[in-house]
């Protein structure tokens, strides 16, 4: 039985984790996406765990629909203001980078920064400094909308250390170059957003859905919309495979072995968690690994170890690498987002045993 449990979780999640074989292609991302999308449901059918006409349930049987709303209106508010196309930050490329990233997340902050920035190396300080900014408050990140939703306190949490993934970023003075057409009303209504999401986590979806049908109202004549296209499209599509890995169980077997390594090894539970959370996230998406951390929370009951809610969200919000390919700044962001990812594993150490000791 339990051989027949760990076949169907295995099978589950691995459309899910393949996301990350063709998450550097621009041309071929999507395509891959809703191919894994289409092999999970052959997968779940094929091998009898469900039936076609309950596909379409999975998502009300996991008790996900709701943080798969939130992450839609999130994606959708952002690909909005990507797609109007005159975000102009305020303030010094390090503050107007990181506010950019705490308003709208690190992925649509890289697609605005990097046509804002001077060139590649330019780019990549930006891309990486909105990374940081994304840390802080429950709009920038799909991690904190969805795992502090209850205690959005834990937030605050993780000031520090976007402050330092903001100072590995270092962005400099002449870094952004600031169309004409631009002005700073967008940048203001969006901190309104994020501020009022941070103060009422119950309403993001309305909020987030709202806001961005406001800005697509105010700004209609100059609507990109393939790049809001593009934004939901992916968000549907992980969210679809984080269901379908849900559903199979691979939670469950996940939250078991946790529970075991606490009875034998309760000092390595944190560590182990936090590693296991930023190496879904960087593998496979931010979005979809938040909906599987929210999965594994609902399910891990028996997990009693102090900060594992904390360990779980800070290793989920600071990992990912998409936004590195859709600024296209991967190669020159290398050798920074490897030093703010081992800064991530310090400070989930710093939390493991210091803070939550």
């Amino acid at each position: 039985m339990l051989e027949e449990l760990i076949d169907a979780a295995t099978w589950g999640a691995l459309p899910f984790f393949l996301i990350g074989l063709f998450i550097w292609s621009r041309k071929w991302r999507l395509l891959w996406l809703f191919a894994c999308c289409f092999a999970l449901a052959y997968l779940l059918t094929s091998k009898s765990l469900f039936r076609w006409n309950e596909l379409v349930h999975l998502g009300d049987w996991v008790d996900l629909n709701g943080p798969i709303v939130q992450m839609l209106s999130w994606s959708f508010f952002g690909g909005a203001v990507v797609s109007v196309g005159t975000w102009r930050p305020a303030g010094p490329p390090w503050l107007a980078s990181f506010l950019t990233g705490a308003v709208l997340g690190p992925i649509a902050a890289a697609m605005i920064l990097s046509k804002m920035a001077q060139d590649k190396p330019a780019a990549s300080r930006l891309v990486l400094s909105a990374s940081g900014g994304s840390l802080i408050g429950l709009a920038g990140n799909p991690a904190l909308l969805t795992l502090s939703y209850h205690r959005p306190e834990i937030g605050y949490m993780f000031i520090p250390l976007a402050v330092l993934f903001a100072l590995i970023a270092s962005p400099r003075g002449p870094d952004i170059i600031i169309e004409e057409r631009s002005d700073h009303r967008l940048f203001v209504f969006g901190l309104i957003i994020a501020t009022s999401v941070t103060l009422f986590p119950a309403y993001s979806s309305l909020i987030f859905g709202s806001a961005g049908i406001l800005v697509l109202i105010a700004h209609y004549k100059g609507i990109n919309g393939l790049a809001l296209a593009n934004s939901v499209l992916w968000t549907f599509g992980v969210s679809v495979l984080a269901v379908g890995a849900a559903a199979t169980g691979f939670p469950e077997m996940a939250a078991w072995e946790m529970e075991e390594l606490q009875t034998l090894r309760p000092d390595s539970v944190l560590p182990t968690l936090g590693l296991g959370a930023l190496f879904t996230a960087c593998f496979a998406d931010v979005q979809g690994a938040a909906l599987l951390g929210m999965a594994f929370s609902d399910r891990a009951l028996d997990l009693e170890t102090p900060g594992a809610v904390e360990v779980l969200t800070c290793g989920l919000a600071s990992g990912g690498v998409l936004h590195l390919f859709l600024a296209d700044v991967w190669q020159e962001s290398l050798n920074r987002w490897a030093l703010q990812m081992a800064a991530c594993m310090a400070y989930m150490f710093f939390l493991s045993k210091v803070v939550f000791l």
